[in-house]
């Protein structure tokens, strides 16, 4: 992959505005480096394209989208947390089980004609802000927090399944 590097200045920032997107489209993808900040300002996306396996880097997102072909692993290090929407296209899938880490996300399209999130029975995802759950196919999402809002189910496909379900105060489905 290519890396995009500052220069080490002190007032270097590296910054996604709302509308603009970075694509990851290698095997190894590359954090930014030498910047004072990295910002994924609200409304921007990051896209993970590469046809194989992946691990998303430890960033918290607005919008992730999980695209082509190929188990795109979380990072070992913290939950990654999407502010707005995850989506998972083709037959790319959220590998939660690799590095056995927890998601957040406000909203998911998952256009996985499958089941576009493997987890393990330790795992969890958390719903926060409300938003909408569209899986296709048959799923099983394991062990799921709706944190705070309404989250609306408008497609249920084939086959919908859940292991442990909490709603905490203020969140609903």
């Amino acid at each position: 992959g290519v890396q995009i590097d500052g220069d080490g200045g002190a007032s270097d920032d590296f910054t996604i505005q709302s509308g603009g997107t970075l694509i990851y489209n290698s095997a190894t993808p590359l954090a930014p480096t030498n910047f004072n900040s990295i910002a994924l300002n609200s409304g921007s996306t990051v896209s993970y394209t590469f046809a194989g396996a992946q691990t998303l880097l430890d960033l918290d997102y607005s919008n992730l989208t999980l695209s082509t072909s190929g188990a795109k692993s979380l990072p070992a290090t913290s939950t990654v947390t999407v502010a707005a929407t995850l989506t998972i296209n083709g037959t790319a899938t959220l590998d939660m089980n690799t590095n056995d880490e927890d998601i957040s996300f406000a909203s998911l399209a998952d256009n996985n004609a499958t089941d576009g999130i493997t987890e393990s029975a330790t795992n969890s995802i958390t719903f926060t802000g409300g938003g909408t759950l569209n899986p296709t196919g048959t799923v099983d999402y394991g062990n799921v927090v709706f944190s705070s809002g309404t989250t609306t189910i408008s497609d249920i496909g084939t086959g919908l399944a859940f292991g442990n379900i909490t709603i905490n105060s203020g969140g609903s489905l």
